[in-house]
């Protein structure tokens, strides 16, 4: 991919340039993107060197912690979801001292994913909700969605499917999307929905169920 490669090369071109000159927001900023970018490519060792060089300037430079939740993210792509709790935590921690809002909405939404991917749907509610009151204000939309599609999710998951697909509902008017009643239709909506949210594990759960109401080609 040419542009991915002329991501990379930017990137430590800026990494090259800033440290000496103590650039040190460009520089934290070159170390996320280099670890996006080994993120996508599944090169996870690359990634959490990345972020944790990220995360370290961070703290010497009172800059942006928000490289504690990509260390989450990574944790959470490789099933590392007890880890991944510890980094969204000290995301959200930081998040609450620096009265970053919009990333304490981040950190609610990922830790309920996570949460979900471990059975522990109470807490993962109780976080879905958090970060949906502090979104009203704000209004964005992405974050209302996610909130609302993964709680029905964790509703879905215990078997209580009336709860669930009135979450669901709701989402897909937050979306500004066309409802749907039948649960192929739902499912397929809220699969695309996840997957260009860039949520691979509830996209492909839903995805299955989508697969699995369909009817058969014949």
């Amino acid at each position: 991919n040419k542009n991915r490669a002329k991501s990379q090369e930017y990137a430590e071109r800026v990494i090259k340039q800033s440290e000496p000159m103590e650039m040190w927001e460009n520089l934290r900023r070159g170390y996320v993107t280099l670890g996006n970018l080994s993120l996508k490519k599944r090169h996870f060792a690359e990634a959490e060197q990345s972020y944790a060089n990220a995360t370290k300037l961070a703290g010497q430079h009172s800059l942006s912690k928000d490289s504690l939740n990509n260390l989450g993210e990574l944790m959470r792509r490789q099933g590392k979801y007890q880890d991944a709790l510890k980094y969204y935590d000290a995301f959200l921690d930081w998040a609450l001292k620096t009265g970053a809002t919009r990333h304490e909405i981040m950190a609610y939404n990922n830790m309920g994913v996570a949460c979900t991917a471990i059975h522990d749907y109470e807490r993962a509610r109780d976080l879905f909700d958090k970060a949906f009151e502090l979104n009203k204000p704000l209004r964005k939309r992405f974050s209302a969605v996610l909130s609302l599609a993964m709680k029905g999710l964790t509703f879905e998951l215990q078997g209580e499917l009336p709860a669930a697909f009135e979450l669901y509902h709701q989402a897909f008017k937050m979306a500004l999307l066309a409802d749907a009643d039948a649960p192929a239709a739902v499912y397929g909506k809220l699969g695309r929905l996840m997957f260009g949210y860039d949520e691979p594990e509830p996209a492909t759960y839903f995805l299955k169920k989508y697969l699995e109401y369909s009817p058969a080609d014949v």
